[in-house]
């Protein structure tokens, strides 16, 4: 008995440390089929088309980002089929900045889209998260979906998205939310009190083999 107690403190104490990590998504429906419901999905076709005021400001009840451009106007342009919208910089070799929010009790753990440069060229886009993560790829068309979520629980706290030369930076179909392995970890807090409930447990059971022999 003693020793699966030990066993299973030993199993608590290494769950945050097999959840860390990020996951990259490649496919929109497995992206979505792991988020926790409530997540805000934008598919920008309420915009008026043209340049929009900064930040724009963007989301629900529970989740919210705010997008900039450090070096030009973020804009709204038709494409995709009549009524469609895509959000992109104003510029070529253009930057958009996302910077989330959760409101509590709902970090971003993720957040996910379709990033593309607008133009006739093959043009590569470099998507980089807050932590460092990085993506690199070519797309000139709204068919690359990209996904990010922290299975640590690790909120994300913004997107960079920039492009080549020849393209501006563009995103259709935007998603942020709370990843579901994420959401199922418990707090550090709770895994520090389960590790001391079950070390009371054992320190008891010592001390009544020591009273009794």
């Amino acid at each position: 008995m003693q020793r699966r107690a030990v066993l299973f403190v030993l199993a608590i104490l290494s769950v945050s440390a097999v959840a860390h990590g990020g996951l990259i998504y490649t496919d929109e429906i497995s992206f979505v089929d792991d988020l926790v419901s409530g997540y805000w999905f934008d598919d920008f076709d309420d915009l008026t088309s043209g340049n929009q005021s900064q930040p724009l400001q963007r989301g629900n009840s529970a989740f919210a980002v705010n997008v900039t451009s450090p070096n030009t106007t973020v804009t709204s342009v038709g494409g995709g089929g009549s009524g469609k919208k895509w959000l992109r910089a104003d510029s070529k070799a253009g930057t958009l900045v996302f910077t989330f929010d959760g409101v509590s009790p709902n970090p971003v753990t993720a957040v996910g889209g379709y990033f593309f440069t607008d133009d006739e060229f093959d043009g590569q886009v470099t998507i980089t998260l807050d932590d460092g993560t990085t993506q690199v790829y070519t797309s000139n068309d709204d068919t690359s979906f990209r996904g990010f979520a922290n299975a640590d629980g690790t909120p994300i706290k913004s997107l960079t998205l920039t492009a080549q030369s020849k393209g501006y930076p563009t995103v259709n179909d935007f998603y942020i939310g709370s990843n579901k392995y994420a959401a199922a970890i418990p707090e550090p807090s709770v895994l520090g009190l389960l590790g001391v409930g079950v070390a009371g447990f054992l320190a008891r059971r010592l001390r009544r083999k020591r009273s009794k022999a």
